[in-house]
């Protein structure tokens, strides 16, 4: 009876054992549904997930980033986890502003607002804002093909995420390398700033940010993502008026980086505590929602999987650690794979919010998450 862990292009894991395994594994399932169960009647509402809306817009650095460390300890805490502990790491540290407004401005069509974001980790504006010309283009190819005509210009970026693609992520990586280093081929090509299409399939008023790059030795130019609806306004205008202009203002900045904190916490194993199994996920998040799917869900689900295997009383071979990490590491990911269809409609934009995780879901997950890390627990990966 296999048993198949995986995730598409990565590890597969086959867990293939004898039929007491096999019965071990239904019970444990049966077990961690009982559990949930009995927790959903006694706590109706999604506690854990609603502690981190305490803790919202988590950029790495900030005063909330901070307190999600401290919440973060305390849940652990509350689960009787052993070993808790903080490790720091250094992270850098970046700040929106209180301003982002862009203006289009058009001899044929007046002047109408255009709604934006800044880019993480995009610098700011001049003071009193900046303003050029637009020239549409879907990707770097067309960018360099302007030649010289690019230079002094705003830079719109308009390469939608592929709504035919059935692996959303797959849509999402075929267009973020806009976004990702469109201030460094702008800057390349003369422009003064660069525009960006959200990435989402999505067609809304809300900009979706997300992280940049700069280049050591290419100028470093603004960068704001625009909303779907806000980039076909522009793309319709451009058509009837090429000379449109549009006017940016950003106040984000960079600050000297910070030391933060992995938060740490432990179920012991009985037989090989030495091994280790990590469940975890990322404290920090983007700054226009709460981060309440990117990734509060993640770090919910990582301890709501060890509250579920400390309750149904099975206690793995191997050694269980929750990490809430806010630095990289290099380990072997394995890890749940939920239906994305609907993910990038909030993916780092003000719509990422408690309101639009689905409780079914989130309860669903954590269960597989428990059975997976129990698994690798108690039998490893060989």
């Amino acid at each position: 009876y296999p048993i198949h862990f995986f995730k598409p292009g990565g590890l597969m894991i086959q867990y293939r054992k004898n039929r007491s395994h096999i019965s071990i594994i239904i019970f444990l399932c049966l077990s961690l549904c009982v559990t949930v169960f009995l927790t959903k009647a006694a706590e109706p509402e999604d506690v854990e997930i609603s502690r981190y809306e305490q803790a919202a817009d988590r950029l790495t650095g900030s005063p909330q980033a901070a307190a999600a460390v401290e919440l973060t300890r305390q849940m652990m805490m509350d689960l009787g986890l052993t070993n808790i502990h903080l490790e720091p790491t250094r992270v850098g540290r970046w700040v929106r502003g209180e301003e982002e407004t862009a203006l289009i401005i058009s001899s044929r069509w007046g002047t109408r607002p255009l709604k934006v974001a800044s880019i993480g980790g995009s610098d700011s504006t001049p003071e009193t804002g900046i303003e050029g010309r637009v020239i549409e283009v879907k990707n770097f190819e067309e960018l360099k093909a302007l030649g010289a005509s690019a230079k002094g210009t705003i830079i719109f970026f308009n390469r939608p995420m592929d709504p035919a693609l059935p692996d959303t992520f797959s849509a999402y990586g075929g267009a973020a390398d806009q976004r990702v280093q469109g201030a460094v081929e702008g800057a390349r090509a003369g422009a003064v700033a660069v525009l960006v299409r959200s990435l989402t399939t999505r067609r809304d008023d809300f900009p979706h940010t997300g992280l940049m790059q700069y280049k050591e030795g290419i100028p470093r130019i603004p960068a704001a993502c625009v909303s779907t609806i806000g980039a076909d306004d522009l793309s319709r205008l451009l058509l009837s008026d090429p000379d449109l202009r549009v006017h940016i203002k950003l106040d984000c900045r960079h600050l000297s980086p910070v030391i933060s904190h992995n938060v740490i916490g432990e179920i012991e194993g009985s037989e090989n505590p030495e091994e280790i199994v990590l469940v975890g996920g990322h404290l920090d998040s983007w700054d226009l929602g709460t981060g309440a799917h990117d990734d509060g869900a993640g770090c919910v689900h990582a301890l709501e999987a060890l509250r579920l295997i400390k309750e149904t009383g099975l206690r793995p071979g191997g050694g269980g650690v929750d990490i809430g990490p806010l630095g990289q590491s290099g380990t072997l990911l394995i890890g749940l794979i939920p239906d994305s269809q609907r993910y990038f409609d909030v993916h780092h934009s003000a719509l990422d919010t408690i309101e639009t995780v689905n409780s079914r879901e989130l309860e669903m997950g954590a269960i597989a998450i428990a059975l997976l890390a129990y698994i690798l627990a108690q039998e490893g990966i060989n």
